[in-house]
């Protein structure tokens, strides 16, 4: 399937999820939309402002940015990822899992495989529910993070010996 065709099926899922709510098709919704899916991996609302001001030329309000991503949110187009300090988004492209390491310090983020885990969530039983998607996340430190905190602690240690 063409980059084409995948927009196409990816706005008709967001008219389908804005016409059964009720809510308005404007044109800065569906701009949003077609940006997001132009990035690959996750991203904060400052990449996504910034792609939209600086690459596509396309001015929105912050107010609209965040609302849209609510709704995108809303309709299972759009996964969000809350960090230690900062909210991540990534679109959800029809993967059957997502499995992250997050550093709780830098709050950097590294996807990563585990086909046994994947075996384990699907044997799960979820009575009355229906599954979209399925996220895991291992928090900790990453090894830049670690490393510095390492060598922080050396120096307190040779200062306290002084």
């Amino acid at each position: 399937m063409n980059t084409n065709e995948v927009q196409a099926i990816i706005c008709e899922k967001f008219t389908d999820y804005l016409e059964t709510n009720h809510l308005r098709k404007t044109p800065e919704r569906y701009e949003i939309l077609k940006a997001i899916y132009s990035i690959e991996g996750s991203f904060t609302i400052e990449d996504l402002l910034h792609k939209l001001l600086n690459e596509i030329k396309f001015q929105v309000s912050r107010a609209t940015l965040y609302n849209t991503i609510e709704l995108l949110v809303r309709a299972n187009l759009l996964m969000k990822h809350q960090l230690p300090h900062a909210s991540q988004f990534e679109r959800i492209d029809g993967q059957r899992y997502k499995c992250y390491q997050i550093c709780s310090q830098c709050s950097s983020m590294k996807e990563f495989s585990n086909i046994p885990l994947e075996g384990a969530i699907d044997k799960l039983k979820l009575p009355r529910f229906s599954v979209s998607h399925k996220t895991f996340y291992v928090y900790g430190l990453c090894a830049k993070c670690e490393a510095a905190l390492k060598r922080k602690q050396k120096k307190q240690n040779t200062e306290k010996r002084k």
